[in-house]
């Protein structure tokens, strides 16, 4: 049940945002229809936004690579359970006349549209996506209309209570909120590959390193020329503990920890090519306390319980709807619907949690 959650949970909060951080789409996919929930249909474009930029980016240098095949299999269907709850949320949201005002849709609008430096930015990502706006815009919708309904069916039913926030602090203090070093690292990279009509790498991340020098956006450079698999995300790295690289990658994490917040390196020779890294943020090792790492546990503890919640609604909405999957692939996504109650029924009862 806790992973059927976290199925929905990563789904949920990352609806809008994958939509814009995912890679561009190759020319020649089809976009074929890989499953239905009711009269609602699934497309492989739909699918794809969801597949983590970073392994698709992997699974386009090393086709090859059963290791990599076998995840970006398995992410696909992961994806595809995610959209599926998503769906049935929606066509609940509907049915209960869920309203969203325009106001709210804009406002998530505008926190993704700042993730780019310009609109020209934002507008070229959509294109290479192949969404409109209205159909972003409707996504936010979508996205937000689930939320709601999951928080008055399956949220409002469960309390954290405050000792068991305590409890799971002094249970995990040394397990979960032991930090190490660490750093917010943004990565810039060239490949060490002399490609024809560009200028030789080392020059390419000379001029780059000389445009930061000039007062260059960091994120801006990196969405424009990196070659790394983080460029879709401005070459954001997130948090990066001390030790999280190899030994091939050991000069890009000393540089990464040698500076400070605002700071940018040098350039970097690897054997992946040219790096340039940018800091933003710092964080000396310590241990988390339980006031720190409250919000992080009151949710830990709540998405635990909500499972208990979650899985028997989820079961009622799939009870009452058609599910199909034509992919032979993605078979595996098929949920188990187990013999029980429909969700008008399951509502009626107080959830023992």
């Amino acid at each position: 049940m806790k992973a059927s959650l976290e199925n929905w949970s990563n789904s949920i909060k990352l609806l809008a945002v994958s939509l814009l951080l995912c890679a561009p789409l190759c020319a020649e996919e089809v976009n074929s229809i890989v499953a239905k929930v009711g009269d609602a249909s699934i497309t492989a474009v739909e699918l794809d936004r969801y597949i983590s930029p970073t392994l698709k980016s992997y699974a386009k240098m090393m086709p090859n690579d059963e290791e990599i095949k076998n995840e970006y299999r398995k992410e696909r269907v992961a994806a595809l359970k995610s959209i599926i709850d998503t769906k049935l949320l929606v066509k609940e949201a509907n049915k209960l006349e869920v309203k969203i005002p325009p106001i709210e849709i804009d406002k998530q609008l505008n926190k993704e549209r700042e993730r780019y430096a310009s609109e020209d930015e934002f507008q070229a990502y959509l294109r290479e996506n192949k969404i409109t706006l209205p159909e972003f815009r409707e996504h936010l919708s979508d996205a937000i209309k689930a939320q709601a309904v999951l928080q008055e069916k399956v949220f409002k039913r469960v309390r954290v209570l405050p000792h068991e926030v305590h409890k799971f602090y002094t249970e995990n203090k040394n397990l979960i909120y032991t930090r190490q070093p660490s750093v917010h690292l943004y990565q810039i990279l060239i490949k060490d590959k002399t490609e024809e009509g560009k200028p030789d790498p080392e020059i390419r991340i000379r001029d780059i390193r000389s445009q930061l020098a000039q007062g260059a956006n960091f994120q801006r450079m990196a969405l424009m020329y990196s070659e790394g698999p983080m460029k879709d995300s401005g070459g954001d790295w997130g948090i990066i503990e001390q030790g999280h690289f190899g030994e091939e990658m050991a000069e890009v994490e000393r540089a990464a920890f040698s500076l400070a917040p605002g700071q940018y390196s040098e350039v970097i020779r690897t054997p992946f090519g040219y790096h340039i890294v940018y800091v933003s943020a710092k964080q000396d090792a310590h241990v988390q306390t339980e006031r720190e790492a409250y919000d992080d546990i009151y949710r830990r503890v709540a998405e635990s319980k909500s499972a208990a919640v979650y899985e028997p609604y989820m079961n009622g909405l799939r009870r009452s709807s058609s599910i199909e999957i034509f992919d032979p692939e993605l078979m595996d996504a098929k949920p188990s619907i187990r013999p029980g109650k429909k969700v008008g029924d399951f509502m009626t009862k107080p959830a023992a949690v």
